[in-house]
């Protein structure tokens, strides 16, 4: 089964982790999207209760273009390598795809621990850049360089099936 983990990035068209998923798909692999609503990141400072209506509404919209090219939607609560434990009992999880997600430090340590929870359960986990911004970077040097090359790669259509 590849994963699909879904952070702010709700959207069908333009999502290079999805296109990934939807080639496996292609070759007779399964995959899920998965968004987990977790409390550490709800609870944060910064979190505010009109962004998670705005979630759930865009999840309904992501659900129901997903659905149509015959993919899965999976909602769970919890903490994201709680779900992914959760998960993987129930079929193994042979790789988790996601974008590289802009946050706080609370989003940032917690992609540290999925990245170390998949090294350890033996998951491959790829991470796509879909902003300007490049971590975790020492300086700026040869930013607007790395940045212009990200900026001018073509935009990833939606893919038309999905199992």
């Amino acid at each position: 089964m590849h994963v699909v983990w879904l952070k702010r990035d709700l959207r069908i068209d333009d999502h290079a982790p999805l296109a990934e998923a939807a080639r496996f798909c292609a070759q007779g692999g399964c995959m899920i999207a998965l968004y987990v609503h977790e409390p550490e990141v709800w609870q944060a400072a910064d979190a505010d209760p009109s962004h998670l209506a705005f979630v759930d509404e865009s999840l309904d919209e992501f659900e129901r273009l997903l659905a149509a090219r015959g993919g899965r939607l999976v909602r769970r609560v919890g903490e994201m390598t709680e779900v992914l434990e959760e998960l993987a009992r129930q079929e193994p999880i042979e790789s988790l795809l996601a974008h590289e997600e802009t946050g706080n430090a609370v989003t940032y340590a917690r992609d540290r621990r999925v990245a170390r929870w998949c090294r350890r359960n033996g998951v491959a986990f790829r991470e796509w850049r879909q902003h300007g911004v490049f971590r975790p970077t020492a300086d700026r040097d040869g930013w607007a360089a790395r940045w212009k090359d990200h900026m001018d790669l073509p935009r990833v259509p939606a893919p038309e099936r999905l199992r």
